[in-house]
């Protein structure tokens, strides 16, 4: 059966584009339209879609108080459409249930229409593979405090960087990442390089989020910055994140080359330069996510003798690209979401804090 897709725009015109865009796939098929907030609700009470593409900006009612009362009345895949420019409400608008979001801006429709398309139906195509029990429950949940320190392994009298953490995410990654991230202690000897698939303008407001939850510094990476330890570096939407060496230290490259797997950062891009850099000293995460990015990546960090960590299908409101590095034969470790910060520090910390782990886990 097709993906059923709601269209939810107050613009006709952009209405007729979206509509244009999905008849023209077999896969994914039309079961209404709405015009603004209100009508949305109704029409995803009445037709029970299996995707919403949600307006942010409509009269009445807008996309995120449409989407909240949505999600905790009648909770629906959705994915937000609308500007790139205010990356805070797309953020918001995550938090609070929504499966993904697109940009729409009149650049992209009248300069790069086919890229929107081909876009557009791979991202309502990702949105109808998540687990929308698991998205309700994430929608719901309260977000997530930092850890108080003193219940971490203290590892701040480390004085070299001992593993370098290379680790990938798409949707529905964006919760896995503040549970990882809230529970690595400061002064961590080991630097944490992510590749959250976002568009540009969008990394900023989560690096201020998700800092804002860490122990850690965490910082949207830019060319030249030194890989440090006790420091997690978020690449920025729209480059691609790979280490390289300058005057003896590693440090990170952006690059501006093509897409790969259609993203833009690539966790494959990350982790193959991690595992040739870093060899032994890598360690590759795979979150929740949709298609195969990181795969590779994965297998090459463990042909080099890293180790290899993805999140559990049970925890994952998509489960696709830690399945995808399982196929491939190349994973030590399948956890829970709230089991991966710790089997990190397991690694990364060294004997010094093992009777302490010792005893986390037994509390």
């Amino acid at each position: 059966m097709p993906i059923r897709v709601l269209v939810v725009d107050d613009s006709a015109l952009m209405r007729s584009i979206i509509v244009n865009i999905i008849s023209a796939d077999s896969e994914v098929a039309i079961v209404g339209i709405a015009r603004n907030g209100l009508e949305a609700i109704e029409k995803t009470k009445l037709l029970s879609p299996d995707v919403v593409t949600l307006d942010i900006e409509m009269p009445k009612l807008n996309g995120l108080e449409a989407l909240k009362y949505i999600m905790k009345e009648h909770p629906t895949r959705v994915l937000m459409v609308g500007s790139a420019s205010s990356p805070e409400v797309v953020c918001e608008a995550i938090s609070q249930g929504a499966a993904g979001f697109i940009a729409n801006s009149s650049h992209i429709l009248l300069k790069d229409s086919e890229e929107f398309a081909a876009e557009l139906v791979d991202k309502i195509k990702a949105v109808a593979a998540v687990n929308l029990s698991k998205q309700s429950a994430s929608s719901d949940a309260p977000i997530p405090q930092r850890a108080d320190q003193t219940q971490l392994p203290d590892c701040r009298e480390a004085l070299f960087m001992n593993k370098v953490v290379a680790m990938g995410a798409s949707t529905g990654g964006l919760d896995a990442l503040e549970v990882v991230l809230k529970s690595l202690p400061k002064g961590l000897p080991a630097s944490v390089l992510i590749v959250q698939h976002l568009p540009p303008g969008f990394s900023r407001s989560f690096v201020e989020r998700i800092g804002q939850l860490s122990n850690m510094i965490v910082k949207e990476a830019e060319d030249g910055d030194v890989i440090s330890p006790g420091v997690a570096f978020i690449a920025p939407g729209g480059f691609h994140m790979v280490v390289g060496k300058e005057s003896g230290k590693p440090i990170i490259i952006l690059e501006e080359g093509p897409k790969l797997w259609g993203v833009k950062p690539s966790v494959d891009k990350l982790m193959v330069s991690v595992a040739k850099r870093f060899k032994s000293r890598s360690i590759g995460v795979l979150l929740s996510g949709m298609g195969v990015d990181g795969a590779n990546g994965m297998q090459l960090i463990k042909r080099w003798r890293g180790q290899t960590i993805v999140q559990d299908e049970e925890t994952s409101i998509v489960f696709g690209m830690p399945k995808a590095a399982l196929e491939k034969g190349c994973v030590d470790e399948v956890l829970p979401i709230t089991g991966i910060a710790k089997a990190l520090i397991h690694i990364c910390a060294g004997e010094g804090a093992q009777d302490e782990l010792r005893r986390l886990s037994l509390s």
